[in-house]
């Protein structure tokens, strides 16, 4: 068996079959692919520093966000005009490769 590969040889717009597929599993598939790829990354910082410019607002968010700190991660209201968000992912290849053995079966 012969087998010539062209990668750079312009191939032009040929007309295709229609094939009808159900699209409705293809996207459950997908989405769930990319739920579990998005579950792989570990949030390593995360930092959130945030004025809204009113100050009644900044004050009813100083609650909330001092509870916040105490699960999730570094939250900050301030009064002086400085909005920053820091997030740091980490995520490895292999765990992608794993997904996508184990999605397969």
């Amino acid at each position: 068996m012969n087998f010539y590969l062209y990668p750079l040889k312009y191939r032009g717009f040929t007309e295709k079959k229609k094939i009808v597929k159900n699209n409705k599993t293809n996207k459950k598939i997908d989405f769930k692919k990319g739920l579990q790829i998005l579950k792989s990354f570990k949030i390593k910082r995360f930092n959130l520093e945030i004025d809204t410019g009113d100050y009644t607002l900044n004050a009813k968010l100083y609650p909330v966000f001092v509870f916040l700190n105490y699960n999730l991660g570094h939250f900050k209201v301030n009064f002086e005009d400085r909005n920053q968000l820091v997030l740091h992912l980490q995520n490895r290849p292999i765990n992608i490769i794993k997904l996508f053995f184990h999605l397969k079966t």
